[in-house]
């Protein structure tokens, strides 16, 4: 119907925020491999964390496994949210509540920081998130009461 239609396209919307996430976000990480300390706010903070572990790591005669496994999960998360984003999109109410707690948590590492601005955008995206996750629910219901 109409109004699925409607519904459909707003979720669709929550969805891309998860593609917004991850796309900044690899920006800031192809940033740190250039040696900066610029990003986005509104990308997420554990690949900048596990990247940060992995600059600390000393290395002697080689690359340490810990370091390459840091930086395999700082690159793993940001491709996490896009699958978020993918499935989301069919929708999914798994993929919108795995990828907003993964968020949640990800929000956290702002607020410890301090990170003011950090936090702001994080609770922007969350807001957006829970939107996807509403209109999901909402959307099922609506195909439950007409099958």
């Amino acid at each position: 119907s109409g109004a699925d239609d409607a519904v459909r396209e707003q979720i669709n919307s929550s969805a891309n925020w998860f593609y917004w996430v991850a796309g900044l976000s690899l920006v800031n990480i192809a940033v740190s491999l250039a040696g900066s300390t610029w990003g986005f706010a509104i990308g997420l903070g554990l690949p900048q964390l596990f990247i940060a572990l992995a600059a600390k790591t000393p290395i002697s005669g080689g690359i340490a496994l810990h370091s390459v496994l840091l930086w395999a999960l700082a690159i793993a998360i940001p491709c996490f949210f896009i699958a978020c984003g993918w499935l989301s999109r069919y929708p999914s109410f798994a993929a919108f509540v795995a990828g907003t707690v993964v968020f949640a948590i990800d929000s956290l590492l702002f607020l410890l920081a301090g990170d003011w601005i950090g936090v702001a955008f994080h609770g922007l995206v969350l807001y957006f998130f829970w939107k996807g996750i509403r209109l999901t629910r909402q959307l099922r219901k609506s195909a439950t009461k007409a099958g």
